[in-house]
């Protein structure tokens, strides 16, 4: 049992809030996005506080939303009926797989087939939550710039000198660059280059076909995406995909060194 008083959990209502929607049906939008950031932001806690509440009090509650057999609630939850939700599950006895397991063993568990799409919307989530109005200006040519490399077209030269132009004037330093493209652009864009239809040939962070790889990469899954673990299963889809941006990413970051 974890107790809180009054003034803490008027602190976390918001955050508890906030973090319940990566758990929603629906395809996430850059607006839903921007608005967990902000409130997450806000609120005062630090990333790493914020993850153990994502974990051990919001997981607990909602991971059942993105179950295999759920009826996912599409649109989220009233703000009181979170507060209610994981109060009761705080001051719940524990089960015997909580009384037992790790903690991670615990989350894994819970989270299954779904923690990839849980992952992602966090780590977008994240990167947004820690970036002032300042840095997101900062940010917004460079997340254009490597959202290029994911592209359906082949790239030509000129393709590539503009990327490294504009990475080049942004900064940042190559580590930086290449976390922001791994975990702020790659989440959203890789998709494109594993379809099984017409990948967008332009690609960009204000794309309205940007909708369309993330309602496939949500959504519920097939027959062999249930059989199949999902890391061998992510393995088959995204290996071509990934070969072709790091391809792609080292022929930008040799004229960055240059």
């Amino acid at each position: 049992m974890t107790a809180f008083d009054e003034d803490e959990i008027k602190r976390r209502v918001p955050v508890w809030s906030a973090l319940s929607g990566l758990f929603v049906g629906k395809e996430l939008q850059g607006y839903d996005y921007a608005y967990l950031a902000e409130s997450l932001r806000d609120s005062g806690y630090s990333i790493p506080q914020l993850e153990t509440i994502l974990n051990e009090e919001v997981t607990p509650v909602f991971h059942f939303n993105l179950g295999l057999l759920a009826l996912p609630e599409h649109e989220g939850w009233a703000d009181e009926s979170v507060k209610d939700l994981i109060l009761e599950k705080l001051h719940a006895r524990p089960t015997l797989a909580e009384a037992v397991l790790p903690k991670k063993w615990l989350l894994k568990m819970r989270l299954g087939y779904s923690a990839d799409i849980v992952r992602d919307r966090w780590n977008i989530v994240k990167s947004m939550a820690v970036l002032n109005e300042s840095e997101t200006t900062q940010r917004k040519p460079v997340w254009k710039a490597l959202s290029v490399l994911f592209a359906g077209k082949i790239l030509q030269d000129q393709d590539y000198e503009g990327v490294a132009r504009v990475l080049r004037d942004s900064g940042y330093k190559i580590p930086q660059l290449e976390t922001i493209l791994n975990e702020e652009v790659e989440p959203l864009f890789l998709v494109n280059l594993c379809m099984s239809g017409f990948p967008v040939m332009e690609v960009s962070p204000d794309d309205a076909a940007k909708n369309l790889f993330l309602e496939k990469l949500y959504a519920k899954p097939t027959l062999i995406e249930r059989l199949s673990p999902t890391k061998r299963l992510l393995k088959q889809r995204l290996n071509h995909a990934e070969e072709i941006v790091r391809d792609r990413w080292r022929v930008v970051k040799d004229m960055l060194l240059k």
